[in-house]
């Protein structure tokens, strides 16, 4: 497994996050049935753009969350099978209606979630 978060300080100024954020890649989050993308994400918890409304401090929310596929990718897929969806649950930690933005704090990181994140993380830089 590839360390890519624990152990994050940030030089300079006081980091309270156990781990680092990283705005790609971007994945597709569904939080309380609204459709949204991902700003920036950890193993801890995400930052969701496109979020309409507001949800309260500390409210536990279902979220679903999938990658995204280009349309070769997409063609690519056996049946058209669209892509992987895993869900779990996440704690608000606050919500700006102003920037339709949402922050969540996962409640708990299932192993397979773990793997998805790694292994996209991964991908992505080797892209780059």
């Amino acid at each position: 497994m590839v360390s890519f978060t624990l152990g994050f300080r940030k030089v300079g100024n006081t980091e309270k996050r156990r781990d680092k954020r990283h705005p790609a890649p971007i994945f597709n989050v569904k939080i309380d049935g609204q459709t949204c993308q991902t700003i920036n994400w950890s193993l801890g918890g995400l930052l969701a753009r496109n979020y309409r409304g507001y949800l309260a401090p500390n409210r536990v929310v279902q979220i679903e969350i999938s990658e995204q596929l280009t349309a070769t990718q997409r063609d690519s897929r056996l049946g058209g099978a669209g892509p992987a969806v895993y869900v779990l649950d996440g704690q608000v930690v606050h919500c700006n209606p102003t920037k339709n933005q949402l922050a969540v704090r996962f409640v708990h990181l299932p192993p397979v979630l773990l793997k998805f994140f790694e292994r996209h993380l991964i991908a992505y830089r080797q892209r780059r």
